[in-house]
C-alpha cells in the first residue's frame, strides 16, 4: 500500500500500489467537493468580458441577466425582421 495525500482536504490515505498515479482523493465525498468548487475563466456571449463558471453553472453564457436580455432582444428583433420581410415579398 502507498501513501498519498487528498488534494481536498489534506488527509492522507493509503491505497494499492496500481493506483498509485492515479488515487488523487480519499473518498468519493471530496473528490465531489473539489469538482464543485473548481472555476475557469468564460468569456460573455454578449458584452466579450471574463466571468468564472463552476461545474454547477457550466452551461452559463453570459456574466450577467442583463446581457442574456439584451442579446435575447437583439435576437428575437432580428428574427422579427427576417419574418416580416418573407411575408412582405410574398404580398
Amino acid at each position: 500500500m502507498i501513501k498519498r495525500i487528498c488534494l481536498h482536504c489534506g488527509q492522507p490515505f493509503y491505497v494499492h500500489n496500481y493506483r498509485a498515479d492515479s488515487a488523487k482523493f480519499c473518498s468519493r465525498a471530496c473528490y465531489a467537493d473539489f469538482r464543485a468548487t473548481q472555476a475557469y475563466e468564460r468569456e460573455c456571449a454578449y458584452c466579450g468580458r471574463t466571468f468564472r463558471v463552476t461545474r454547477r453553472t457550466r452551461y452559463t453564457k453570459y456574466c450577467s441577466r442583463e446581457c442574456l436580455n439584451k442579446d435575447s432582444h437583439y435576437f428575437l428583433q432580428r428574427k422579427y425582421d427576417i419574418v416580416k420581410a418573407f411575408y412582405h415579398d410574398q404580398v
